[in-house]
């Protein structure tokens, strides 16, 4: 359950998102209140709107996990996010299963754990890593992020625009702070999912793999479309009013 309600992934185990990257010496903050104003001004023909949340504000401690030795073939994206010592999140990634126009399709799965006195729980972690990662893990780099969500709607599905400043904590192998020396921005347009509910479990049952499997495909190509028209619509503004040079990635 969210502020929005139930939301269904329709996209089972999957992440879709678009990501820009940019450099600028306006803080994410700025950034983020020029799209939302934007967006609540100008509405772009009615393709979508935006839901009143809001800009959501969260400061996100986030660390890799890593092979203990360095395998090429290992391309999981092992996080795990720290929420301002209220939970914790291990998201395991593959890399992408394939890009349509730039819009990434990940396979993600996630799992929440609660803090114990505002320390992260590094039992439960590792006990998740041992159930779905064949390889021992070392802990990695950690960084800060600062993030900055905008939830918009186009028809049923749920979309989040974030703007995040992302930076590398204190080097842990030689001791220099590191910090001022690597800070990415990004904007990642992002589905979250729908709120529509599923298919009634005997319309399911009746259904055959063969029709799942294109009913499946039909939405993901649905979705996509609609990750891409409002990431053209954050283009346009960030080009034509905010005066921002974002690079797809």
């Amino acid at each position: 359950m969210t502020i929005l309600g139930e939301l269904y992934n329709k996209v089972l185990g999957r992440e879709i998102e678009r990501t820009f990257q940019f450099q600028t010496e306006r803080d994410s903050s700025s950034i983020a209140t020029g799209i939302y104003d934007q967006l609540k001004e100008t509405p772009h023909q009615g393709t979508f709107s935006l839901l009143g949340v809001g800009i959501l504000r969260s400061i996100i401690l986030q660390t890799q996990y890593e092979l203990d030795t360095h395998e090429p073939s290992f391309k999981r994206k092992i996080t795990v996010n720290c929420y301002e010592k209220e939970q914790a999140a291990v998201k395991i990634k593959s890399p992408s299963v394939r890009k349509y126009k730039k819009v990434k399709v990940k396979e993600e799965r996630k799992f929440f754990i609660p803090f114990v006195d505002g320390k992260k729980p590094e039992r439960e972690i590792q006990a998740i890593f041992q159930e779905n990662i064949s390889h021992p893990l070392k802990e990695g780099n950690s960084w800060k992020k600062e993030k900055y969500q905008i939830f918009v709607q186009l028809k049923n599905n749920i979309f989040t625009i974030a703007i995040s400043e992302v930076s590398l904590l204190q080097d842990k192998d030689d001791g220099r702070d590191i910090q001022r020396e690597v800070t990415l921005r990004r904007i990642e347009v992002e589905y979250q999912g729908t709120q529509s509910g599923t298919l009634p479990a005997e319309e399911s049952n009746k259904r055959g793999t063969h029709d799942i499997v294109e009913a499946e495909a039909k939405v993901e190509k649905e979705i996509l479309k609609q990750t891409r028209k409002i990431s053209q619509r954050v283009l346009e503004i960030c080009e034509n009013e905010l005066c921002l040079s974002l690079l797809s990635i």
